[in-house]
């Protein structure tokens, strides 16, 4: 006998059923990463059409022009290869890859290193404020980005979600 409330059968989903949901740590790595890959684009091709302009400009006024179109498009091929590189890392992420994974892990330990090389512009009445106001936070910035590489690329959650 046929049910009239049976819902129709329908096709198989793309993913599988048994695929472990995505980790926290892995949503805010996605959250924060792919509107800076976003930003990043974007200051790169506004870089690229401004220099590509200077190397015209370069090319018919400047003695040298060969030298300077050389730094000019070095300049541009450093941001176009960060770029790239940011842009794997976040879609190995997305997809679930091992190597999105480790370019992840060492995209966030870049950042818990660099949180230390962050220069201090603020002005101080003493050294000992300096130290008591800077310290503090940027030894709790390091900690906590080194507690979500940990938890993004080496929990037990993250090492299921980047197995399959």
């Amino acid at each position: 006998m046929h049910n009239p409330y049976h819902p129709p059968a329908s096709a198989a989903p793309d993913v599988p059923a048994d695929l472990p949901g995505r980790p926290l740590s892995v949503w805010l790595f996605l959250l924060i990463m792919w509107p800076t890959t976003l930003a990043l684009a974007i200051g790169a091709i506004r870089f690229s059409w401004f220099k590509l302009g200077a190397i015209n400009f370069a090319w018919f006024s400047s003695p040298f022009p060969a030298s300077t179109s050389y730094r000019l498009l070095g300049g541009i091929a450093w941001r176009l290869a960060v770029l790239a590189l940011l842009f794997a890392t976040v879609l190995g992420a997305t997809r679930r890859r091992q190597w999105g994974r480790w370019l992840g892990i060492l995209l966030l330990g870049a950042i818990a290193v660099g949180v230390f090389f962050v220069p201090e512009t603020t002005p101080y009445a003493s050294e000992d404020e300096r130290v008591r106001t800077f310290l503090i936070p940027v030894v709790l910035m390091a900690t906590l980005v080194a507690w979500w590489t940990y938890a993004f690329g080496f929990s037990r959650k993250a090492r299921r979600y980047f197995r399959t």
